[in-house]
């Protein structure tokens, strides 16, 4: 489809009328075709998705892990060290200090991680990495930058793959766990969560595997030593020396193996300065690889591989054709030049089916991953720094410098935020200019083309609504949190001194967490500013935290303050504290840590990626039609604290608890995962906090799974009521009814409070830039079409001015040397013509016809001003060439055929050439063009040609006026038929009882037959009607003789 779409633009649709139309068409097209091989390259990719199985590793092999590091925060490499020393293989974790500092020497020693640094920091992360391992013997080696945490498994997880002795490296994904990040799209309340990776990492890369091509991605991988060996260790060549790497490996006949199982969780650009700091890094560098090792020349490369290799370095060259993209519906609007021949609804209708089957096939190939509006917004968020990325790649590789991007909150160090957001303030601000100057053009009357800035507006419009979000996301506040908080859902137990009312103690439940504080929800108000116990509980594990509340948001939401209403019980019931832990230990910040990444981020990968698309949501809904809404109604993805008691070991003492938080629940059930099994055939007393006061009963279980994420393992357990205690009934019942649920849900759904992209500042960009270009634009829009005004003017006005007059000779004699518009041309032709300049017409139509040759309207003009002087034969030439072409496409007439022949049949009878002229009006009758006008011309040639009788049968046969019967009525006169004119006149009579012609035909036909009394008769009438007309008296006097 693709290939067929790009040679039909290339042959049938490219505007190449004048130097410009030429360059805006060539803009596009060239952008459709490096988005087409780009969309081809993609396609040949991920033709076959495979990942091989996983293998039992062998044992007793000896694996170095290397954590590089530079100036990372020490507190944030803690996490990482300590995650790698705890992986379930014996291995060896080598910190590399290229920042040479005595902290992460105390931090190495102190955990129990080998430390190496050097004396340079020359080739950045490759030197870094290189130096250690001419320092180390490990079999194989694992990559972890110092944010990725790896899971416990994923040496047992990788090392399998290196049973075939041929596997060079292994790579796994990078997921991140801040799930806000700049390039990400995060709803938690629409359950959606999108981001580049998820298209690389799990359809990209395991497509690579076919071809084994997977790119090294500079961390989360595990290496065979003699493969790094075997290509002299990392490549220092470039500033991305994990592609490089990878190509070289792949080029000495290495394979490479690509799989989708998370097995890091790392911490993404947070913010505008590090994305496109990161993001200008890998684009030089990858480009700037085509001048080392370029994989359609490498020797030692497949077919297949070189393909794939050079598809993922031509994908930083995407910023063109973006850039095109955005510019051509700009230039469209500012100049009115279409980069088609013409816009009509076929081209229309080609192009939305290629995009339509290609956005399909994208998303049958890669699910809900192909995100059509999501890369179309990362498309708007890189497509400056890709051309940036190019261009230092190709003019600047030799002053490439390895930058290393901050990893906590807040934006690099001394970066402008303006040169990061100026490519979007500009496609803001010149689509708002092109849309305003469009505007101008249609309310102004210069422009006849209204089909294209009708289909270019809406796209301005939507690269604008991408810039603003851009924009948004840009100049959000930056993060001040020293540590990311994790959003996640868990019990707390509490206990708090209240110097007023004691002991204050409950069940709640965290919103988010980090290893600092925590956000806790409870159902009971807590003392401003106190201290107490947190005990947090998950997988397993129960956390004993010291807190102290630092900022509470007790009262109901402010959406509801704002509109004045009431808050509902279950609103009054619920509070929200901030809280910051406090004598916290090493050891439990890196618990919570470990839980965090261990539990709480799969969690959350697992919530988002268990949304149905809205396509299976709808076949679902179909599937169960019957009990869809039913089911919609009683269960409600509430989320509350719940406390289970199991069955005791001892006699006569209670039971341990356990404590969890609800998924959902509904009138009958509730639903719970749990790191644990529970007794199938047990009854367990529950207690479940809520708004409206403590739900108590008992429960069993109704069904129950198993759910792994990874190295996770949890069970799903679906509890069913089976009794209540007192009002407990009563009060779930109110919570799931509510009178609002909207409202309700702020109290039950456990959202987080989101920091909100801001609005009003790009907003007011928007008005000031609108208050200045608009005026502006509009006098430089009066100055630069002052003629074109003027034109429209008086083309309005019945008469001209002397000094309009004058005005209108001088844009007459510039239009025929100049470069004028056709709208231009068209209204001076008009005001001329009106003046009654026949010949400076034809000269403007000429002129008109320069500029747009093959148009046959100009042409058909030029017929007519050829007949009007008398030039038939020109004119006839010129009448045929448009019927030729009008023959050619039968389904759109650009100019009516019937105006051609009437307009050919015309030229010949003012001609006297009459024959010639019947010529066209037969093939009037057999195009079946047959209204009265024409009718009237083709029986006045047959009159005119002597053919009487063809005349009266055209009368005969049409739908006849007066005029018709009168014309019928002379022409039978003519031939002494005075009978048949005698009927046709008293028709015209019948309609036109007055009718004075008739009148005094008929007189005549009745005295040409001797009916004397009666032409008397008619004669008088005519007298009664026209006293005045003094010839009645001696028509009487005659036929009184004759009588």
């Amino acid at each position: 489809m693709t290939i067929v779409y790009i040679i039909f633009r290339g042959i049938f649709t490219l505007n190449l009328e004048s130097a410009y139309s030429t360059f805006a068409s060539w803009l596009l097209y060239s952008a459709e075709i490096l988005g087409g091989f780009q969309m081809l390259l993609y396609f040949f990719n991920v033709w076959e998705v495979d990942e091989p199985d996983a293998l039992e590793p062998e044992e007793g092999l000896t694996v170095d892990v290397l954590i590089p590091t530079y100036n990372e925060d020490v507190l944030l490499l803690r996490g990482t060290v300590q995650a790698a020393l705890a992986m379930d293989y014996e291995h060896r974790t080598i910190i590399l200090d290229d920042g040479r500092r005595p902290e992460v020497a105390e931090l190495a020693d102190e955990l129990g991680a080998m430390y190496i640094k050097r004396d340079d920091n020359k080739h950045a992360k490759a030197g870094n990495m290189n130096n250690a391992l001419e320092q180390l013997d490990g079999e194989y080696v694992i990559v972890l930058d110092a944010d990725h945490v790896p899971v416990k498994h994923m040496i047992t997880r990788l090392l399998g793959y290196f049973r075939d002795p041929k596997v060079g490296f292994v790579q796994s994904p990078h997921d991140f766990y801040n799930f806000e990040n700049f390039q990400a799209s995060c709803n938690y309340d629409k359950q959606q969560y999108w981001e580049e990776g998820l298209l690389f990492y799990h359809n990209l890369q395991p497509g690579k595997n076919r071809c084994n091509a997977v790119v090294f991605a500079g961390s989360a991988a595990m290496f065979r030593r003699t493969a790094l060996d075997d290509v002299g260790l990392f490549a220092v060549e470039t500033i991305t020396e994990d592609m490089h790497t990878g190509l070289r490996m792949a080029a000495k006949g290495w394979k490479s193996i690509s799989v989708t199982e998370r097995l890091i969780a790392g911490q993404a650009a947070p913010d505008v300065t590090t994305f496109h700091t990161q993001r200008l890094r890998w684009g030089e560098g990858n480009v700037s690889i085509l001048f080392h090792d370029n994989p359609l020349t490498m020797r030692g490369l497949t077919l297949t591989q070189r393909i794939s290799y050079w598809a993922s370095i031509f994908h930083w060259f995407s910023g063109f054709t973006r850039l095109a993209v955005y510019a051509t519906p700009i230039l469209l609007l500012l100049t009115g030049v279409a980069p088609f021949t013409e816009i009509k609804v076929w081209i229309i209708t080609m192009l939305l089916s290629y995009l339509f089957i290609t956005h399909l096939a994208m998303r049958l190939v890669s699910g809900k991953n192909a995100s059509l509006h999501n890369m179309e917004l990362f498309a708007m968020m890189t497509f400056w720094t890709s051309i940036k990325g190019c261009f230092r790649g190709i003019f600047k590789r030799k002053d490439s410098t390895f930058v290393v991007t901050s990893k906590r909150g807040g934006r690099q160090a001394g970066a402008s935020l303006i040169k990061f957001i100026m490519p979007q303030i500009m496609i803001i601000g010149f689509g708002f200019a092109a849309l305003a100057w469009a505007s101008f053009r249609m309310l102004f009357h210069t422009t006849y083309d209204f089909i294209g800035p009708s289909i270019a507006a809406p796209l301005v419009l939507y690269h604008i609504v991408l810039a603003w979000m851009v924009l948004r996301r840009s100049i959000a506040e930056e993060t001040k949190r020293f540590s990311y908080r994790h959003k996640a859902i868990l019990p707390v137990e509490f206990t708090f001194d209240d110097p007023e009312h004691g002991t204050v103690s409950g069940l709640g439940m965290s919103s988010d967490f980090s290893e600092y504080g925590i956000g806790l929800i409870t159902y009971e108000p807590l003392p401003i500013d106190g201290e107490g116990d947190l005990f947090l509980s998950a997988d397993g594990e129960r956390y004993r935290l010291r807190g102290a509340i630092r900022h509470s948001d007790a009262s109901a939401p402010d959406d509801l303050a704002i509109d004045g209403s009431q808050p509902t019980e279950a609103e009054k019931g619920t509070y929200r504290y901030g809280i910051e832990f406090l004598e916290l230990t090493p050891e439990t910040a890196d618990a919570l840590s470990r839980l965090a990444l261990n539990y709480a981020v799969p969690l959350i990968y697992q919530w988002f990626s268990s949304r149905r698309s809205k396509t299976r949501q709808l076949a679902h809904r179909v599937a169960h039609l019957l009990t869809w809404k039913r089911r919609r109604e009683e269960r409600k993805l509430y989320r509350l604290p719940l406390e289970l008691v199991l069955p005791s070991q001892i006699e006569g003492e209670p039971g341990p608890c356990i404590r969890t938080v609800t998924e959902d629940i509904s009138r009958k059930a509730l639903r719970i995962l749990l790191p644990q099994e529970l007794d199938e055939d047990a009854h367990y007393p529950f207690v479940m906090p809520s708004p409206l006061g403590r739900v108590e009963g008992q429960v069993q279980i109704l069904r129950s799974t198993v759910k792994e994420f990874g190295s996770l393992k949890l069970y799903e357990y679906v509890l069913e009521y089976t009794s209540f205690v007192e009002q407990s009934r009563g009060m779930l019942y109110d919570l799931l009814s509510p009178i609002d649920e909207k409202r309700i849900e702020s109290a039950l759904v456990a959202r987080n409070q989101e920091q909100k992209a801001p609005i009003f500042q790009p907003v007011a960009v928007g008005i000031l830039s609108a208050m200045v270009l608009i005026p502006g634009g509009l006098v430089l829009f009066r100055t630069v079409n002052t003629d074109d005004i003027f034109l429209l003017s008086a083309s309005e006005d019945i008469v001209l001015s002397r000094a309009d007059l004058v005005r209108v000779e001088e844009i007459y004699e510039s239009s025929l040397s100049g470069e004028p518009k056709m709208k231009q041309l068209d209204m001076l032709s008009e005001i001329l013509l009106r003046e009654g300049r026949r010949q400076e017409v034809e000269d403007l139509i000429r002129r008109m016809l320069e500029i747009e040759p093959d148009n046959l309207g100009l042409t058909f003009a030029l017929g007519n001003s050829h007949a009007a002087f008398q030039r038939v034969d020109e004119a006839d030439d010129t009448f045929q060439h448009v019927l030729a072409e009008l023959d050619k496409d039968l389904v759109n007439e650009v100019v009516p055929r019937r105006n051609v022949l009437l307009s050919g049949a015309r030229n010949f009878f003012n001609a006297g050439r009459i024959e010639e002229s019947l010529i066209y009006f037969a093939k009037l009758k057999e195009g079946g063009y047959q209204d009265d006008e024409i009718l009237d011309e083709h029986a006045a040639a047959y009159l005119a040609g002597g053919h009487l009788d063809e005349a009266i049968a055209i009368y005969q046969a049409s739908d006849s006026s007066t005029g018709m019967h009168m014309l019928l009525a002379s022409i039978h006169n003519s031939r002494d038929d005075f009978a048949s004119a005698e009927t046709e006149c008293r028709i015209v009579l019948k309609l036109d009882p007055g009718h004075e012609d008739a009148l005094h035909l008929l007189a005549q036909v009745l005295t040409w037959q001797k009916r004397y009394k009666e032409s008397s008769d008619v004669y008088e009438q005519i007298a009664a009607a026209y006293p005045e007309d003094g010839q009645m008296a001696v028509r009487l006097a005659d036929l009184a003789l004759w009588d």
